[in-house]
């Protein structure tokens, strides 16, 4: 995915240097869309797949002390 947001920002830049009447749509040549759009779903499929955070192997859980109302502490 990296590859494919790096060739969309090259494409980019080498549609962004053509000169000549090409369609436009939204100001921009129709290959400078395309690159956008390339470079904008290679970002996002990185960040979707990004590897996340694993809680470890043997969580332990603490339980919280409680006072009830005589004074005594109390486990939950």
């Amino acid at each position: 995915m990296l590859c494919a947001a790096g060739y969309a920002a090259g494409g980019f830049w080498v549609e962004s240097l053509r000169v000549g009447p090409l369609p436009h749509a939204f100001g921009m040549r129709y290959g400078a869309l395309g690159d956008i759009v390339v470079f904008v779903l290679a970002v996002l499929g990185m960040y979707l797949t990004r590897p996340g955070r694993r809680p470890p192997a043997r969580a332990q859980v603490k339980r919280a002390l409680v006072e009830d109302s005589s004074g005594d502490v109390m486990s939950v």
